[in-house]
């Protein structure tokens, strides 16, 4: 929508200075289809946008907030499923917009990690347990576990 001002000049070219549709159009900077658009209309319109709505997320934004601090990785497809709870009944794509905007705006906290390289046979990690009587038949059981660190490979004896 061209602005009410622009509006006016091609209706002023047009009606008082007599100019052609191709003329006005060079001399707005708009395209000439436009211009015989508004011409043809014979009226200014305002450009009137709605008045804004409350969002339906804004109740639950705290709680949205609460929610992702607990788990930065909850999907947006579960916190709704908690909104509901609560009365939420807007969409989905609503609330997948504020949840981006919430974890783009939060601090990203990385776990440290670090690969280890090993040769083979270089290194091997050894586990024993003891889980006492698991089948009630008198007999313990015992389990030793070692795996290859090159190859990861396990080996295990009860």
């Amino acid at each position: 929508m061209l602005e009410a001002e622009v509006q006016a000049r091609i209706f002023s070219l047009y009606w008082n200075e007599k100019k052609s549709i191709r003329k006005i159009a060079e001399l707005v900077g708009v395209d000439r289809k436009t211009v015989k658009r508004i011409i043809d209309r014979k009226q200014v319109i305002l450009d009137r946008r709605p008045a804004s709505r409350a969002s339906l997320l804004g109740p639950y934004r705290e709680q949205i907030q609460e929610m992702l601090v607990k788990d930065p990785t909850m999907a947006s497809t579960t916190i709704m499923h908690r909104l509901r709870e609560f009365g939420y009944m807007g969409g989905l794509s609503i609330l997948k917009e504020l949840v981006r905007e919430i974890k783009s705006k939060s601090p990203r906290i990385r776990e440290a990690f670090l690969r280890l390289e090993f040769e083979p046979g270089e290194c091997a990690q050894i586990d024993w347990g003891e889980f006492g009587d698991p089948f009630g038949d008198g007999v313990k059981v015992h389990c030793f576990v070692m795996v290859m660190c090159y190859s990861r490979m396990m080996y295990g004896v009860r």
